[in-house]
């Protein structure tokens, strides 16, 4: 078995090649809260049709997290109208991939195993919050707004904004673990920057267990040796 990004069809072609098999290309995002699409080319005669998991990214988010992980309010943030209905919201200072902004409500983006920015290897997401003010208290559960909440007030300008009652923060890799459907505290041994890699670089665990049920239980006679 082996796996890829999605790429151009002639790279696509040359490696369909050299495996002999047919490539299949499946998104993380039917299998875990991820947007993670990746070509797979195997002879395990797994099932093609599957249900789509309906979680997103609020789904995975830890009740509370380390300052560390905030990003600072007084930042600028530019909000992009136009691309709200495709999940990215705003961005940080310049619009790279480290510095967009996402809605909690849907998956999240792709993780990457080497990025740079202030959401680096994860994007950055608001999260609507009833009581911004009191972000350094312990929480008693999840204060967050309902699904399709309001993210933000648009200025005449109709580019630039605030986002209101919300708060900026990158993933931590505990959530990261849960978008990679690894078990929790799995990488937990290593430091956050290696947890980070280890996971962008990482298949999603849930898609390659789907595609191994493919496999036929061994029998006496499989494991003879010829």
């Amino acid at each position: 078995m082996l796996e890829n990004v999605n790429m151009k069809k002639e790279y696509l072609n040359i490696i369909t090649e050299h495996m002999k098999v047919e490539p299949i290309k499946i998104n993380s995002a039917d299998f875990s809260a991820q947007d993670r699409v990746r070509w797979y080319w195997t002879n395990i005669p797994f099932e093609k049709e599957w249900t789509k998991c309906p979680e997103t990214v609020e789904d995975v988010l830890e009740d509370t997290v380390d300052a560390k992980y905030l990003i600072n309010p007084n930042r600028l943030v530019v909000i992009l109208e136009n691309e709200v209905k495709r999940r990215k919201i705003a961005y940080i200072g310049s619009d790279n991939q480290g510095n967009r902004i996402y809605s909690i409500h849907d998956k999240s983006v792709t993780l990457c195993g080497d990025a740079c920015g202030l959401g680096a290897k994860t994007g950055l997401y608001a999260l609507p919050c009833l009581t911004p003010d009191r972000l350094s208290k312990k929480q008693n559960g999840r204060r967050f707004k309902p699904p399709h909440s309001k993210f933000y007030t648009l200025t005449a300008q109709d580019k630039h904004g605030i986002l209101t009652n919300n708060f900026i923060r990158k993933l931590t890799p505990l959530e990261c673990e849960r978008l990679q459907t690894v078990p929790e505290m799995y990488t937990a041994s290593c430091s956050d920057n290696q947890r980070y890699k280890l996971l962008g670089n990482g298949w999603t665990v849930s898609v390659i267990a789907h595609i191994l049920s493919g496999m036929k239980p061994s029998t006496e006679s499989d494991n003879q040796f010829h």
